[in-house]
């Protein structure tokens, strides 16, 4: 990217919101440290902070040459931002004053479900399947560091790690 920057100079313009650069980072380094001119965007319309979060991660899926690892770990991201979207419209839709009588485990299973709703989305939006993001996840929360970097460095697929992961748990 650099090489790039010092013989074309930078093409795209980096992206702020509330004076956060949001996209660029990388390119705002080089320009900033070579002296090279680059031109400033304000974030089109985005209201909140979990809008900024979506913009980013959907700016992400559009890189090429993501591997299926990468996508997942982005749609594990999404997850987030949507399960806190689903809580914001559920806090808004509660009428003030409703008496209904809940119990605590109907609002843990309706959590599970949002969670289970909202990976559902992510991973269509990354474009992988639901249960490749769970093993992801599960890659990412429960596997040795060896195994995370080779998935990672894209020395082992998804599937093999994931099956190298289960395999190590078993015994």
């Amino acid at each position: 990217m650099e090489r790039s920057i010092l013989k074309y100079g930078c093409t795209d313009p980096i992206i702020t919101w509330n004076g956060y650069i949001i996209d660029g980072h990388n390119r705002y380094e080089i320009c900033s440290r070579n002296n090279v001119h680059f031109n400033v965007m304000e974030a089109p319309a985005i209201k909140d902070e979990l809008e900024i979060k979506m913009w980013i991660i959907k700016r992400q899926f559009g890189r090429r040459n993501l591997t299926v690892f990468q996508k997942a770990e982005l749609a594990l991201k999404l997850e987030e931002v949507e399960s806190e979207r689903a809580k914001i419209r559920k806090i808004k839709n509660l009428k003030i004053g409703d008496k209904s009588p809940v119990s605590p485990d109907l609002g843990q299973r309706e959590n599970e479900e949002q969670q289970g709703k909202a990976l559902e989305i992510a991973a269509k939006k990354a474009g992988v399947g639901a249960e490749t993001v769970r093993n992801v996840k599960k890659i990412l929360e429960q596997a040795d560091d060896e195994l995370k970097e080779d998935v990672k460095a894209n020395k082992v697929s998804t599937d093999k790690a994931f099956i190298a992961f289960k395999d190590c748990k078993s015994r």
